[in-house]
């Protein structure tokens, strides 16, 4: 391989990487956040689901694990059935079973990038031993946590602050571009996935999953960036 078509290889296998690293931590936290227990209880209390609903929270917590089973299955459609106000009932109408099967679409996309971004991470360190020896794969590979890790910041910090400014609107555009129908525009006054799932309980998800990724964004980065460090340290002591 000529040093020119080498270097080329080496250039984009590393933005491949780096683009590689929020995608990576933005779809497992996603489903880290989807299956959270912890998120759904609080969330039910910090937003009066209760009172809105008049479903009592342990039937508000069998609810959310039948909606987590059905994101986490090939099992269509969505059929659940409550007890609101004391009487059984189906809970959800068609239009709302239509939508929830759009975001198990859309869920199951992102997690098949969430394996695209892991293998190729996987690829590139077992290839990049290869084709550059352990210490060329290990210097480009924290280049690339690295700069992965800075775009998944900056990323999550502009996203986070359109959020906190304006999140109805940063809520209602990521429907509009999620999504290639209307379903998911809902009557909060008479169904109950919107009753159930308010505006605020996606604030709350979305600033979890913001926290998670910016922390272990800035562990990785950290890390990648401390080894560079401390490998430039060592090559100027060898020039000396």
């Amino acid at each position: 391989m000529s040093a020119l078509k080498s270097r080329y290889v080496s250039v984009v296998a590393v933005a491949v990487l780096v683009l590689a690293v929020p995608l990576f931590l933005i779809t497992t936290n996603l489903r880290i956040v989807i299956n959270s227990g912890w998120l759904y209880s609080s969330g039910f209390d910090r937003h009066d689901v209760v009172l809105l609903t008049g479903i009592e929270k342990p039937e508000l917590m069998r609810i959310a694990r039948e909606i987590k089973h059905y994101f986490n299955s090939s099992e269509e459609p969505l059929d659940v059935t409550a007890v609101v106000a004391g009487r059984e009932q189906p809970l959800f109408k068609q239009r709302e079973v239509l939508h929830m099967a759009d975001v198990k679409g859309l869920v199951r996309g992102l997690g098949l990038w969430q394996q695209v971004s892991f293998y190729y991470m996987a690829g590139f360190f077992v290839a990049g031993l290869a084709l550059w020896g352990r210490r060329g794969m290990i210097g480009r590979l924290t280049q690339g946590l690295m700069w992965g890790s800075a775009l998944t910041g900056v990323l999550f910090v502009a996203a986070g602050l359109a959020a906190l400014v304006d999140f109805e609107t940063a809520f209602e555009q990521f429907h509009v571009i999620g999504f290639s129908n209307d379903l998911w525009q809902l009557n909060p006054a008479t169904d109950n996935l919107i009753r159930i799932f308010p505006e605020g309980f996606f604030l709350d998800a979305t600033l979890i999953l913001a926290g998670l990724t910016l922390g272990q964004a800035a562990i990785t980065g950290g890390i990648a960036g401390a080894y560079r460090w401390r490998r430039r340290r060592v090559e100027r002591g060898e020039a000396r």
